[in-house]
């Protein structure tokens, strides 16, 4: 339990931090979307869906912040290193792996590398959870979307 709740402190930093991240990322998208046409809900420009969740994502950051304020004070915990690079590696290698080894391969991959960045591994899940991914992965983006991706590497 954090100690400083009941003495006075206010305001949650993670929450804050996220807040500002949501806002920063919504005005980038705003700005790099302010030349294209919007049009009107009747005749949507291809403006119209980025600026609207841009905003969106901007209300949702301000209303994080200003909730944030009246949450029991809590600190921004130390970033696990580890962890950070794991998630990073895996959505390296799916963006490597998919175009040569297929939607299976490259999700099983980045559904493991992710799974190994959090601190309890059970080796049940480690098995199960990309499978069932993949298998979602594959039926909803290029047997529901039919998405132009290979479901299994290419040189088989």
């Amino acid at each position: 339990m954090n100690e400083n709740i009941g003495k006075g402190k206010r305001g949650s930093w993670p929450d804050t931090a996220f807040g500002i991240f949501l806002i920063i990322v919504s005005a980038v998208a705003l700005i790099e979307t302010r030349n294209l046409k919007m049009g009107t809900t009747m005749d949507m420009g291809p403006g119209f869906m980025p600026r609207v969740l841009a905003s969106i994502l901007g209300v949702a950051g301000v209303v994080t912040v200003v909730k944030s304020a009246f949450k029991p004070h809590a600190k921004i915990e130390r970033v696990k290193l580890r962890s950070l690079i794991l998630v990073c590696a895996s959505f390296a290698a799916f963006a490597l792996l998919l175009p040569t080894f297929g939607v299976v391969v490259a999700t099983v991959v980045l559904a493991v590398l992710s799974m190994l960045a959090g601190e309890e591994v059970k080796k049940k899940e480690l098995i199960i959870y990309p499978i069932v991914l993949a298998a979602f992965t594959t039926l909803a983006f290029v047997i529901g979307l039919k998405l132009p991706m290979s479901i299994w590497p290419t040189f088989l």
